[in-house]
């Protein structure tokens, strides 16, 4: 609608929006480390009918408590509306945008859609507009970017359901993490480089980020500091693995990059196997991005 497009244009407006970490979440939305009031007023209401059940229930007999019919809304709603793909590939702030404005509408239907398409098709058609016809561009600027985007074929989507931490919490999340894309940006200013698409989906909440190579590395030197009791061994062995496949100089042949992001995936898929919460994946995706001084190889 109208105050749609008015956020979405106004400069002004957009400095209004919410942070990425607190519409994006990663992990449990009624006790992650962003979760709204709302949310945990909610649960503690929750949590405080089912102790009651089980204080005086000495035959193990539970009742059925109220739940939160917004929180059934909202998952309902995020198991209906997917995310497009061309969404996934802007930023979290775009992200954010997206998902408490379109995100939030339900889906057209397809017969209404093709009809409408139809009507598009037709007022062209009258119109004798020709598509080929461009008019002449200045030349870009010279800080911008041109992107070349393709699919990892060798990618496989991996899920794991976390519980919880927050005691008395009964909500437990699946979590699907994968890496289906890399793209190579080129700038006038600097070398070309690697950018790999991490795409997260939360309990239906799906959002991607673009990370190089560099990321990875500050990630995997958190893992390195975990103490050997917390595990994360395999996941060791397998940027061991990755590194050791790893050309000596800055490679953007299509075919290498694909393998990259083979290697990548099942090691981000490793860590999570391993990983007792998501504060450690979130560190990846809302920390992330940054560009560092190591170099990408």
């Amino acid at each position: 609608n109208s105050s749609e497009k008015l956020i979405a244009d106004d400069p002004e407006h957009l400095g209004t929006l919410p942070e990425p970490s607190s519409v994006l979440v990663l992990g449990c939305p009624r006790h992650g480390p962003h979760a709204s009031a709302t949310d945990l007023q909610s649960s503690q209401r929750h949590d405080n009918d089912v102790a009651d059940v089980e204080e005086f229930d000495d035959w193990g007999h539970y009742m059925e408590v109220e739940t939160d019919h917004w929180h059934h809304a909202r998952d309902a709603q995020a198991e209906k509306m997917e995310t497009p793909a061309y969404v996934l590939h802007e930023s979290l702030e775009a992200q954010v945008l997206w998902h408490i404005t379109a995100g939030k509408r339900p889906k057209q239907p397809d017969s209404e859609r093709r009809r409408w398409e139809q009507i598009w098709e037709s007022q062209l058609n009258r119109s004798q507009s020709l598509l080929t016809e461009e008019k002449e561009r200045d030349s870009p600027p010279a800080s911008e970017r041109a992107y070349v985007c393709f699919a990892c074929g060798y990618r496989e989507a991996a899920s794991k359901s976390f519980a919880c931490p927050h005691p008395g919490c009964c909500n437990i999340v699946r979590v699907i993490i994968e890496i289906p894309k890399v793209r190579i940006v080129y700038q006038s200013e600097r070398p070309a480089y690697a950018e790999f698409l991490l795409v997260v989906d939360n309990e239906g909440q799906k959002y991607g980020v673009w990370r190089r190579f560099s990321d990875f590395q500050s990630f995997h030197e958190e893992i390195s500091k975990a103490p050997a009791p917390r595990g994360f061994s395999k996941s060791r062995r397998r940027w061991d693995h990755l590194m050791a496949n790893l050309k000596w100089w800055r490679c953007l042949d299509k075919k290498y990059l694909v393998y990259k992001c083979y290697l990548l995936e099942r090691y981000l898929q490793q860590v999570m196997a391993e990983s007792k919460e998501t504060s450690l994946l979130s560190k990846l995706v809302f920390q992330g991005g940054e560009q560092s001084n190591v170099p990408s190889h």
